[in-house]
């Protein structure tokens, strides 16, 4: 398990989720699964901050309804995987007399 959530919690890991967490929101949101993220603003000297704001507000709505729906999907998973590795545990490492 520990190995698990290392992983999970691994810098490498949070682009995929933060993607999944967008797509789950813009689905729920607006209905369009699978829609492709904005692209990034041509990036011209003097308006690089404010255009890269405008762009990661794009993702707002979505990630605030997605991050807190994945988490919960995954949190069911990661119950359902524990609880079955436990129970099948517990049947290998019953003693019968």
């Amino acid at each position: 398990m520990a190995l698990l959530t290392t992983l999970y919690t691994n810098p490498l890991i949070y682009i995929p989720l933060y993607y999944c967490a967008y797509q789950i929101g813009e689905g729920l949101l607006y209905g369009q699964w699978g829609k492709a993220m904005p692209e990034l603003p041509e990036f011209k000297l003097g308006h690089l901050g404010t255009e890269l704001w405008q762009w990661l507000i794009q993702f707002g709505k979505p990630l605030l309804l997605g991050m807190p729906v994945l988490g919960m999907i995954l949190a069911a998973l990661g119950y359902i995987v524990v609880w079955n590795g436990w129970q099948w545990f517990a049947r290998r490492h019953t003693t019968i007399n």
